[in-house]
């Protein structure tokens, strides 16, 4: 994930799977619930998001923007 907490994809689709952890900020969106997707479901869904391609995202919008100049 975007600050390197979660390695592998299968770890992600467990992040979401369990709601989406605890919110840093203190808020969280009220869709971000439990999924409760089985062992199973949640090894077909990283097949399948493993399987998608498309074309490489451009450099520019990979650039660190958030630094000042």
């Amino acid at each position: 994930m975007h600050s390197g907490q979660l390695a592998t994809l299968a770890e992600v689709v467990e992040f979401y799977n369990q709601g989406g952890g605890i919110p840093v900020t203190g808020t969280k969106d009220a869709w971000l619930v439990p999924l409760g997707l089985s062992d199973g479901e949640r090894a077909d869904l990283v097949t399948l998001l493993e399987a998608l391609s498309g074309a490489d995202i451009p450099a520019a919008l990979r650039e660190d923007t958030s630094a000042p100049d």
